[in-house]
């Protein structure tokens, strides 16, 4: 898959929505999508840092990597995507319970 620029964080949203018209997307790759600044792309909590919570718009999304983003917790709508099925998280620092719903989810991770 080609490589694209990384956007920052005001315009990962946008870009997300932008191609969740793309009703049949299957696969979407984030890997290490990160700027030069944290706060361009991270939303910081009690709980860490993770990315935004843009994900309910791409039901038919089957696999999802997002490694090497050096995020702490997965935001609360890619557990609600009925057709996800796979995963890559490798490179990020998931907290115990994060990795634990998502062994208790149907999704296969790949630590790549």
């Amino acid at each position: 898959y080609p490589s694209l620029p990384k956007p920052p964080y005001l315009l990962f949203p946008k870009i997300l929505d932008g191609i969740s018209e793309l009703r049949n997307l299957k696969y979407l790759s984030l890997e290490g999508w990160r700027s030069r600044k944290k706060a361009d792309y991270m939303i910081v909590t009690e709980q860490g840092r993770s990315i935004p919570d843009v994900f309910d718009k791409y039901q038919n999304l089957e696999d999802l990597d997002l490694s090497g983003m050096r995020i702490d917790f997965l935001p609360q709508s890619l557990f609600l995507l009925p057709k996800l099925k796979r995963m890559a998280i490798g490179g990020n620092n998931l907290s115990s319970e994060c990795l634990q719903r998502l062994t208790n989810s149907n999704i296969k991770i790949r630590e790549y």
